[in-house]
Order: C-alpha cells, then sequence, then structure tokens
C-alpha cells in the first residue's frame, strides 16, 4: 500500500478505486486492520462512499468507457455506486469503526426499505440508476443483497470473506 492510504487500481496507474480497497481485504489477501483502516478512511475521504458506498470512481471518466457504453450507458462503471461492493465495505468497516458501519447499514436499510428492493447501482442521489433512454436500468432484487443481509445477520461473527 502507497503512503497515500490506499491501494491503485492498475499496474502503471497510480489511481485507485472502491473496489481496489475493498477486494484485497473482503477476499482475505490483505489481513491487517491497521491497512484496513487506512483503506477505508481514504475511501470516505476521497468520496467512494458518498452518497452511499461504494463507488467505482468518484467522478465519471467518460475516456474510459467504451465508445458503445459511452453511448447508451454513461458512468455505469464510473461514478455510480455498486451496492455489491457497498455490503463488502459495511461489512469490512464494521472490524475496524463499528459506530461509522452501523450508521451506513442504517443508510442503507433505508433505501431498501423505502424501495423495496435491493438495486445492483445507484446514481448520485440515490436511486436506481437508469441508462439514457432508459435502455437499461440497474437490476433489482440482486442476488449480492446476501452479502447484505449476511452482514446485518452476523456481525459478532465478522464479515463472510470471499477465502
Amino acid at each position: 500500500m502507497p503512503e497515500r492510504g490506499c491501494y491503485r487500481d492498475a499496474i502503471g496507474d497510480d489511481a485507485t478505486t472502491g473496489e481496489a480497497n475493498v477486494w484485497p481485504f473482503w477476499t482475505g489477501v490483505e489481513e491487517r486492520p491497521d491497512i484496513l483502516a487506512t483503506a477505508l478512511g481514504t475511501l470516505q475521504r476521497d468520496g467512494y462512499a458518498d452518497p452511499y458506498p461504494l463507488r467505482y470512481e468518484t467522478a465519471r471518466r467518460p475516456e474510459k468507457e467504451v465508445w458503445l457504453t459511452r453511448f447508451l450507458l454513461p458512468d455505469y462503471q464510473g461514478s455510480s455506486v455498486w451496492t455489491s461492493l457497498g455490503a463488502m465495505y459495511l461489512s469490512l468497516l464494521a472490524r475496524v469503526d463499528a459506530i461509522k458501519a452501523e450508521l451506513e447499514t442504517g443508510r442503507y436499510r433505508d433505501w431498501i426499505e423505502r424501495d423495496g428492493t435491493y438495486w445492483e447501482v445507484l446514481n448520485d442521489a440515490g436511486k436506481c440508476w437508469v441508462g439514457r433512454h432508459r435502455l437499461m436500468i440497474g437490476e433489482e432484487s440482486m442476488l449480492w443483497g446476501a452479502i447484505f443481509l449476511d452482514h446485518l445477520r452476523n456481525r459478532a461473527a465478522g464479515p463472510a470473506l470471499l477465502s
């Protein structure tokens, strides 16, 4: 991990992403609590957990989008909130900051109850992501909602890691 407190997304690129700072911990590859706390703190500080955890990036980068994606599905995998990563993030956050994890978990619970489903992707307003011309919308009732459910039901046992 570099001195700046987060993992970078790709070799040869100093940029980071939300997923680059969740997967090493959720897969069990990185287990040090101090490194986890630093990485999650960086994500919070830099806006990856706002409006909800967790964004791939903090701002859309159209130059990284495939032309068809840029035209039909702008920002689908950019600054939108991916709830699969968010559920992983929340389960990891509970290991280093139980109070913050409880607050963020409550916010997740609120939008799930508000919408009556577990969305795949959220937009900046915390609503279901919708692509251009409504050709695609974020999926509902996603299976990875089970990661969030495990986080809710088994907090004392710690996160269910991939490893």
